[in-house]
């Protein structure tokens, strides 16, 4: 399955899009699923696994959290337990309390588009200090060409596994050209956490 792992949607203030209008034109894409990662708490999270349903996409959900070294996406088994972490206060949690929390509850942590310059407190060569990581994000459709070649040999010479996505936020440029390539289908959470946690996948950009 192709899955975008980072989409944002306009659950969040940046963001003029809404959730249905990129489900529908991700439809129009290769893509097989995506996954909502908005700093943000779902209220509809249903109706949009049905609206998903009926035009033949998987919708999933996650969040992007800002620590206090760069912006992770964190995938949870249980989305009901979003709210332990997804908080109201402007102030980035830290980097290590944010990896241990999402651990223990049985989640995913993936580092997003590390070497973005242009992000408040960008994580940078970071990366080789920070403990616990299930992935990092090297095919990211927010980042340029360089800071994904710098984010996939960070992936290399730490051995962690990589993903792709699209960082769909105020427009549709990337949706459909960033993704990620599991074995096997994946329609809930769980599947999708446990899926990143055995590391076989790998990370596409169709440009």
């Amino acid at each position: 399955m192709l899955i975008d792992l980072h989409i944002h949607s306009n659950y969040q203030k940046d963001s003029p899009l809404s959730p249905k209008e990129i489900i529908a034109r991700a439809k129009n894409t290769i893509l097989d699923g995506i996954v909502f990662t908005d700093n943000a708490i779902y209220n509809d999270v249903d109706e949009l696994k049905r609206y998903g349903e009926e035009v033949g996409i998987v919708v999933l959900f996650g969040a992007e959290v800002h620590s206090d070294k760069g912006h992770m996406l964190v995938y949870l088994p249980d989305i009901s337990k979003f709210g332990d972490i997804i908080k109201p206060s402007d102030e980035p949690m830290s980097i290590s309390d944010l990896v241990s929390m999402v651990n223990n509850l049985n989640g995913a942590v993936v580092a997003a588009h590390p070497y973005k310059k242009d992000v408040d407190r960008p994580l940078g060569d970071g990366l080789f200090t920070v403990e616990g990581l299930t992935a990092i994000e090297v095919e990211s459709g927010f980042s340029d060409n360089t800071a994904n070649i710098l984010a996939y040999d960070a992936a290399s010479r730490l051995g962690i596994p990589m993903t792709g996505g699209s960082a769909t936020k105020d427009n549709f440029d990337h949706l459909g050209l960033y993704a990620t390539l599991f074995s096997g289908r994946l329609t809930t959470e769980k599947e999708l956490v446990d899926k990143l946690k055995n590391g076989r996948y790998y990370p596409v950009n169709i440009l």
